[in-house]
């Protein structure tokens, strides 16, 4: 997988690439909602786990897909066998500046 990453007004969009298919990544109201279905819990009460942040990052592909008219028929499952725990660690740094476990990344020049 790999990301390009770029700040807009509505928040940083990163585009992944996915077995040579590029898809949107961003946070929106409908991967929240998505998010909520799958694991039961609010982004707010996550405990910062590889899990919730995995879903949270197949659920933020999903929902800008959608919202951008790209298709998107990845399940969970078939995303998480395209992709590395490292991946997943870099979108999370990026995106939260923080690893996966929650520790900050101290790695991230500013």
């Amino acid at each position: 997988m790999n990301s390009n990453e770029k700040k807009d007004n509505e928040g940083i969009r990163m585009e992944l690439s996915v077995y040579g298919k590029t898809f949107p990544a961003y946070l929106t109201n409908g991967a929240l909602l998505r998010f909520r279905e799958r694991t039961g819990h609010d982004l707010e009460t996550t405990d910062g786990g590889f899990s919730d942040t995995f879903t949270l990052l197949w659920c933020c592909v999903a929902s800008a897909c959608k919202r951008e008219g790209v298709k998107f028929d990845m399940t969970v499952e078939d995303f998480a066998d395209a992709t590395t725990p490292a991946d997943i660690e870099q979108w999370a740094a990026t995106v939260f500046g923080k690893t996966s476990e929650g520790k900050n990344d101290s790695s991230k020049k500013k």
